[in-house]
């Protein structure tokens, strides 16, 4: 597992700005609510909810909310990658500005995190899991193509964790934001 360092959800005040900063530890952020600008080095990600951007040691970057009366709301995690993955470290980064592909399994995984970190007595083993197996779920939904095969494998993440409450393709068009026939053809093509 990667080494786990510390974790948190940021609500911004208002005519916020993150402070520049070069850290010696990998940073995760995964935005929830509004959108805001983060420059790393010399280039400027627009981060808007859902979305996630893991920045490598040693890079400058500051942030700032985009001029909205909405403050952003982001989760934040530092972690290390451990000894024997620091000489592979590129298998468990995203490129810098990632669409997560299913939000909702993400944030629950990101708050368990927080709120272990966070407990009384915080196990830094489970802590380096947890922080692992974030990053395996973005990993996983980062290196599906970036196509139909993408939002294929987004449907069947949404079927697995919701067939329990009876999922419709209504209900599918409507929070993945495709038209319906057009889902319903996907699905066919793939699944048969």
């Amino acid at each position: 597992p990667v080494k786990f360092i510390s974790a948190g959800q940021f609500v911004a005040p208002e005519k916020w700005i993150h402070q520049r900063r070069t850290l010696d530890c990998y940073t995760l952020y995964l935005v929830e609510k509004q959108h805001f600008s983060m420059r790393v080095d010399e280039r400027e990600y627009d981060l808007h909810p859902h979305k996630v951007l893991i920045i490598p040691p040693g890079c400058e970057h500051e942030g700032k909310y985009c001029g909205t009366d909405l403050r952003p709301v982001y989760y934040w995690a530092h972690f290390q990658p451990s000894e024997n993955a620091a000489k592979s470290a590129q298998s468990i980064v995203l490129a810098p500005h990632s669409l997560c592909g299913d939000y909702n399994r993400i944030a629950v995984v990101f708050r368990e995190l927080i709120s272990e970190s966070r407990g009384a007595s915080p196990k830094q083993m489970a802590c380096d899991f947890q922080m692992s197996l974030l990053l395996i779920y973005l990993s996983n939904i980062y290196a599906a193509p970036q196509t139909q095969n993408a939002l294929f494998f987004r449907i069947k993440e949404y079927i697995r964790l919701h067939y329990r409450q009876g999922v419709t393709l209504q209900e599918l068009s409507e929070k993945l934001n495709y038209n319906a026939d057009y889902i319903s053809r996907l699905f066919r093509k793939n699944q048969g």
